[in-house]
């Protein structure tokens, strides 16, 4: 899979998820990263919301893959 990061185009290679609770309120929050071969500290493409806003995201983003499955292109709104 090919993404565009903050250095230009790259092979992605690695999805890594991480839900974490803030201690100081109930909020959760999600983080989607998507990583080259070559792992950094810091991830060329990251994600970060609520769980819930995770969830509708990857919902939408299923949903148009299978409505699309030949061509096809849509905007998701965050």
């Amino acid at each position: 899979m090919e993404a565009r990061g903050r250095n230009g185009w790259f092979k992605a290679t690695r999805c890594s998820v991480r839900i974490t609770r803030n201690l100081e309120d109930t909020a959760v929050e999600a983080r989607i990263s998507f990583y080259s071969r070559h792992r950094g500290e810091m991830p060329p493409i990251m994600l970060m919301g609520t769980r819930q806003e995770m969830e509708i995201l990857v919902t939408a983003l299923l949903q148009a893959l299978l409505r699309h499955r030949d061509e096809g292109a849509e905007e998701i709104d965050l």
